[in-house]
């Protein structure tokens, strides 16, 4: 059996709104309405500034490209204990569902109990002055979804920048 695919933001959108989510997944994909201007400026300077903080921290950058190399990608570069991955890619099953997360930073912080001595600390870069409760709700999700893709079920601290 085929597990089903969530993302995080999805997780988001399901706290934030439960009929949105609903409609994505059984609404007529022809009946959808194109993002608003604002909407696609919005989401064009949230990445430009995610993209100049991660260029600013020097951290080491997951390839690009398909996920599961990605996956791949940020797998090994956490197992070599690099100090800081740029937009990594993590998944994990839980149940019936395989649920999956890139956050924008993921920073290795030391950890006693694990046997590498580290864990990874998840970071999100988002573009705003307040965290929202969408923003609390996706950094724990994804704080989460790091202690079970990279530390044995160890969650670690996790930080919004904003």
């Amino acid at each position: 059996m085929t597990p089903t695919m969530i993302t995080l933001e999805e997780l988001a959108w399901l706290y934030r709104c439960q009929r949105r989510v609903w409609l994505d997944a059984h609404a007529d994909p022809a009946g959808r309405v194109a993002l608003t201007r604002d909407a696609i400026a919005r989401r064009v300077a949230n990445h430009a500034h995610a993209t100049r903080i991660v260029a600013a921290t020097g951290g080491a950058a997951v390839p690009d490209g398909p996920w599961e190399q990605r996956i791949a990608a940020t797998a090994e570069l956490a197992r070599s204990g690099a100090p800081l991955l740029a937009w990594g890619a993590l998944e994990c099953q839980s149940g019936a569902t395989m649920i999956h997360g890139a956050p924008t930073l993921l920073r290795r912080t030391g950890d006693a109990d694990a046997p590498d001595g580290w864990s990874y600390q998840a970071i999100v870069v988002r573009l705003h002055s307040e965290a929202t409760r969408w923003d609390r709700a996706y950094i724990d999700a994804l704080r989460w979804l790091a202690g079970t893709a990279l530390a044995d079920g160890r969650v670690a601290d996790g930080e919004l920048w904003l």
